[in-house]
């Protein structure tokens, strides 16, 4: 199986890349750090003998991603399963969120996703198999005052998403939203927050396990992982 993952070099993507490799997958991901593409290509390596792969590329530029997608078709072929997971989280009231901060979460949030998306749909539409998968945030379900910005990309993120799955539903491609909590990744930086009783990617990776064993004609339409501290 092969499996396309944005922002795999850490956290959720991190653990979910390994996890897959685990299960015989074929992970394929793009970075912008080569360093750590490496050493994830070095891990993957000592898992499963398939050939893994990446290409240099900032997902958040249209045209680097479009070079990416071609390149991934033309030497692997259509993916499988793709995972939308690259993301980043920022803070800021409705009225610190300016134009420019609203325009680097759409492209850090949203847009890669698209993208992404847009591209393969008519491949998994014309063989009529696949997964598209789209990690989201709480937010869209208890709106978050104080990441004001974040919060309407990853809203835009889910609105996308219900309207790909009702669209790919009839090509029997199943389309899933992993609506995850706090999770203890490194976006938490120095903060003095619980991240132990925080929801661990590993979690994450096993619901995406979940997903990609399912009988072709089940879907699942949203998972929602939360951690049991309400404070979080």
């Amino acid at each position: 199986m092969k499996v396309l993952i944005t922002g795999a070099t850490s956290g959720i993507g991190k653990a979910i890349a390994l996890h897959l490799a685990n299960l015989g997958c074929k992970i394929i991901f793009p970075a912008r750090n080569s360093e750590k593409a490496k050493a994830l290509i070095a891990q993957l390596a000592k898992i499963n003998d398939t050939v893994h792969d990446w290409r240099m590329c900032d997902v958040t530029e249209e045209i680097t991603l479009k070079a990416f997608n071609d390149y991934v078709q033309k030497n692997h072929g259509t993916p499988d399963v793709i995972i939308n997971n690259a993301g980043v989280y920022d803070f800021g009231t409705v009225l610190e969120s300016s134009e420019e901060k609203l325009e680097t979460m759409l492209d850090q949030n949203f847009r890669h996703a698209y993208r992404i998306s847009q591209y393969w749909m008519p491949y998994l539409k014309e063989l009529k198999k696949g997964t598209i998968i789209f990690i989201g945030s709480q937010v869209t379900k208890e709106l978050r005052t104080g990441a004001a910005a974040y919060t309407m990309a990853k809203g835009l993120l889910e609105f996308y998403a219900k309207l790909v799955a009702e669209e790919m539903r009839d090509a029997n491609v199943g389309v899933t939203r992993i609506v995850p909590g706090s999770v203890n990744t490194l976006s938490w930086g120095d903060m003095d927050v619980p991240k132990s009783t925080f929801v661990q990617s590993e979690d994450i990776a096993l619901a995406v396990e979940q997903i990609i064993r399912m009988k072709p004609g089940t879907w699942v339409e949203e998972i929602i992982i939360r951690t049991k501290d309400r404070n979080w």
